[in-house]
């Protein structure tokens, strides 16, 4: 029976030093992000997106957001998927709008997620943009939209699919 205390009292230990390392290591990343480093805004960004809170989602937007601002292809696509699900807006709306500006920024910029992620949005809205974007992500290797293709009913709106996959 000790040995199971001093194992639990042991393991405490080593959570809470485990803790506090990753808190140290969240504020360190957090000051370099407030300074302007935009790497430190998205690693900041990942690490607060996965503690999965309203608060961290909301914080975690605006450092990708920042940071997307700045250019980053890897922010923007953040920034849009959190965006398009509604993750740390407000009241957790999903802003359509401004996810698929940044989406559109990172897929342009060759980002086989954003493509992806982004013909995913515009399936039912714009098939032949889909098919493209569809398309690119395909040719970089996403096993998804090349799945995705795969599935795209020959009809004259998206007969651009059929070619891709054979």
């Amino acid at each position: 029976m000790m040995k199971n205390f001093s194992l639990t009292l042991i393991s405490s230990a080593l959570f809470i030093g485990l803790s506090a390392q990753e808190d140290s290591s969240l504020a360190a990343l957090k000051e370099a992000a407030q300074k302007g480093d935009v790497q430190a805004q998205i690693a900041c960004g990942i690490e607060l997106r996965n503690l999965r809170t309203q608060d961290n989602d909301a914080e975690a937007l605006a450092y990708f957001i920042s940071a997307a601002k700045a250019g980053q292809n890897d922010a923007q696509y953040h920034a849009g998927c959190m965006l398009a699900r509604g993750q740390g807006t407000e009241n957790n709306r999903p802003d359509t709008e401004q996810a698929m500006s940044f989406l559109t920024e990172a897929a342009n910029a060759g980002l086989a997620d954003a493509q992806y992620q982004l013909a995913l949005m515009l399936k039912n809205t714009d098939a032949e943009k889909a098919c493209s974007y569809f398309k690119m992500a395909a040719a970089q290797g996403h096993i998804l939209a090349q799945e995705e293709l795969k599935e795209v009913p020959a009809t004259t709106e998206t007969t651009c699919c059929q070619d891709v996959i054979a």
